[in-house]
Formats: structure tokens, C-alpha cells, sequence
């Protein structure tokens, strides 16, 4: 299985062509970041591929009409980009609107994604979710949310950026859910996260309430590269064997301890420990 990175924190914030050459130099296959007209051309001059990139903050859930109207435009005109330069997959936002109810939310969903699903459905494109709850701000963060998404737009673009970090911090059996959602995992980002059973049994999953202090993500948990969590990698690679998946995994680089929002060398450090790391248990 080919690795990748996702470019975030510090290393975001650097030119592509900087982050192609030295992912390149250090044998990573993939990148992944904002669509960009000369993305892939940037990219291949270092041997480098795309399989997903970012469609940007346009609010195709929202109860403003002329808004909607808009992104869908813009969402078609980035579908078409991202076919000019054969990217498989591309990336969606999927904030709630703040003070609607769950109907409300899988019915915005459907007025805004179900133009975009058929369009991308139509030039051989998919729309992933990374199932990051934002603090409960996303819509598309747990199983019944994805049926419910997938039933009120039953289009086979539409599907996942499985993250099975984020399933750890709700709960979720992240093993049960790629099984189950098999045929709308798209693309995969590999991130960690590590729990503290000591504060989760003193603060509970709500956190604290007269005490503060902990690791960045959160009082009982925090993401980290993989290898530094509670993840079964091995056991990820064989059920994406298991299952079909044919992309790269790359890595989401959100680790506070290997320099993820200021240090770039520390985080290329992390980032090269973790390829390590997983060329040795991926199958």
C-alpha cells in the first residue's frame, strides 16, 4: 500500500513545490491538499499523485437559498477540475447549520449534495467525508448520520474519508464501521489517537468542570501520529485489503508532540518515524 501525507499545521503553510520535493525525496507517494489549477502538474514533476484533494469551505448545507445556489456552482466547476486532472476523489465540508434539528440537517444535506452527488456521479468523481465530528459541529461523523446522508441521496458518489481516529474519541468500533461502510470508504486518512484511562475514569467523557489542564485534543484523549495510539494498524491495512481499498493511506499529521502547528522539522521528523512505523505492519 502506497503512503502518503496530508499536509497540515506548519507544513501547510509552506509552498507545495517545497512539500513535493522533500515528500518525494523521502519516498511518501501522495499528497493531499486544496485543488488547486496545477495541482497534479506540481505533483507529478516529482513522481508524485493526487488521489484526493479538497474542495474548500463552500456551504452546500445551508438554509440560504442563494448561498446553496451558489456552491453547487462552484462544487460542479471543482468536480470539473478535479476531472481535467483525474482526481478520483474529492473532499466536502459538512458543517451543520447551527439551530436546525436533525430532519432539518439530512434535508439541507439533500437539497445542497443531491445537484453536486449527480454531477460527480456523471464524470466518475466521489465526494468524501472525513467523519470528523468537530465537536459536534459535522454532520457526517457517526454510522447513522452516514445512512441517514446516504438514504436521503442515494448516490454511489457520495461516501467516506474514513478516519477511524476520530471514531476512537465517540466510541464507535472503528473495525465494525469499515466492515460495514466498505463500499463508501474512498480514501483513508491514517491518524491515531492515544486515551488516558486515569482521566477518563476520574473527568468521564464530558472532560472536567472545576479543573483544567491535559493534552491539546482533549482531557482524555489526543490525536497522534500512528503508532502512538490505541489504532490496530495491521489490523486496518488487512481489512482495507480485505475490502478493496485501492488509494494511498495517508497520514494526518495532528500529533502536538512531534511539532504538528509550529516546528516543520520536528513534524517531518514524526512524519518519517511513522512511515517507518507503518511500512513495517502494512500488508
Amino acid at each position: 500500500m502506497r503512503i502518503g501525507i496530508r499536509l497540515t499545521g506548519a507544513m501547510s503553510r509552506l509552498d507545495l513545490e517545497e512539500n513535493a520535493s522533500w515528500a518525494a525525496e523521502h519516498g511518501f507517494a501522495d499528497i493531499e491538499t486544496g485543488l488547486t489549477e496545477d495541482l497534479t502538474g506540481t505533483l507529478r514533476r516529482h513522481g508524485l499523485t493526487a488521489w484526493s484533494a479538497n474542495m474548500g469551505r463552500g456551504r452546500l448545507i445551508t438554509a440560504d437559498d442563494g448561498e446553496r445556489e451558489e456552491s453547487v456552482r462552484n462544487a460542479r466547476a471543482t468536480i470539473d477540475e478535479a476531472v481535467r486532472q483525474g482526481i478520483k476523489v474529492v473532499g466536502c465540508s459538512h458543517a451543520m447549520v447551527e439551530g436546525r434539528s436533525g430532519a432539518d440537517q439530512i434535508e439541507l444535506f439533500k437539497l445542497g449534495f443531491e445537484p453536486v452527488a449527480r454531477h460527480a456521479d456523471a464524470n466518475g468523481v466521489r465526494l468524501a467525508f472525513e467523519n470528523w465530528p468537530n465537536r459536534g459541529r459535522n454532520l457526517m461523523h457517526s454510522p447513522e448520520l452516514w445512512d441517514a446522508a446516504f438514504t436521503a441521496v442515494p448516490s454511489p458518489a457520495l461516501s467516506l474519508t474514513f478516519d477511524p481516529s476520530h471514531l476512537v474519541v465517540l466510541h464507535i468500533d472503528w473495525l465494525w464501521a469499515m466492515r460495514a461502510f466498505k463500499d463508501r470508504i474512498a480514501y483513508v486518512h491514517g491518524k491515531d489517537t492515544e486515551v488516558f484511562p486515569d482521566r477518563l475514569n476520574r473527568y468521564g467523557t464530558y472532560g472536567p468542570f472545576v479543573e483544567s489542564g491535559g493534552p491539546a485534543s482533549g482531557i482524555w484523549w489526543r490525536y497522534r501520529l500512528p503508532g502512538f495510539g490505541v489504532i490496530d494498524w495491521r489490523k486496518f491495512a488487512d481489512v482495507l485489503g480485505e475490502i478493496g481499498y485501492e488509494g494511498p493511506l495517508n497520514i494526518e499529521h495532528e500529533d502536538q508532540v512531534w511539532g504538528f502547528t509550529q516546528d516543520v522539522p520536528r513534524m517531518r521528523q514524526g512524519l518519517l518515524l511513522t512511515k517507518r512505523y507503518l511500512e513495517q505492519v502494512l500488508v
